[in-house]
């Protein structure tokens, strides 16, 4: 039997076949926003950077607590039309769900390693500095989060795989 693929430009140079089929995605900040595309939403520049620790509105703190989640993104999305949103921050959407995909504008995955590699990426300390933070003072945040963010993260994750991607 032959699955139905979507396929979707992404600023008119990549292209990426969403499987529309039924295949469980958990898509990240990017992905989420990918996701949020491909299944009828929109991505656009949000009226400010989300960069740092936040606390966000959730409608379902079981599934998506409070946080803070880490957020490093300059666009947001906006929902499809069957999408469930599940959380939010006054700047843009930060966590949806649509079938058996789930969407999240913050990151799930950070710790002090993978941000010590995001900040070695040219520009990055200039982006954290644009924006007002110190790498230092990320970098401590980070530490000091990360045995809570990595509950929150394993949970949700744990979530997605009991309740979204079998459904």
């Amino acid at each position: 039997r032959r699955r139905h693929t979507r396929l979707l430009t992404v600023t008119g140079v990549q292209t990426c076949a969403l499987p529309i089929s039924g295949i469980p995605i958990f898509g990240i900040c990017f992905g989420g926003q990918l996701m949020a595309r491909a299944l009828g939403g929109s991505v656009a520049r949000a009226p400010q950077v989300e960069l740092g620790w936040y606390e966000i509105e959730t409608d379902e703190e079981s599934i998506i607590p409070r946080g803070p989640w880490f957020q490093f993104h300059w666009d947001r999305w906006t929902l499809p039309a069957e999408a469930r949103e599940l959380a939010r921050t006054n700047v843009a959407s930060q966590a949806f769900t649509c079938g058996r995909t789930l969407g999240v504008q913050f990151h799930p995955e950070i710790d002090p390693e993978v941000l010590s590699t995001w900040l070695t990426v040219e520009s990055s300390c200039v982006d954290v500095q644009s924006q007002g933070h110190t790498v230092n003072e990320l970098m401590a945040q980070t530490i000091k989060e990360e045995p809570y963010s990595n509950k929150r993260a394993a949970d949700l994750v744990d979530y997605f795989l009991d309740h979204i991607a079998v459904a």
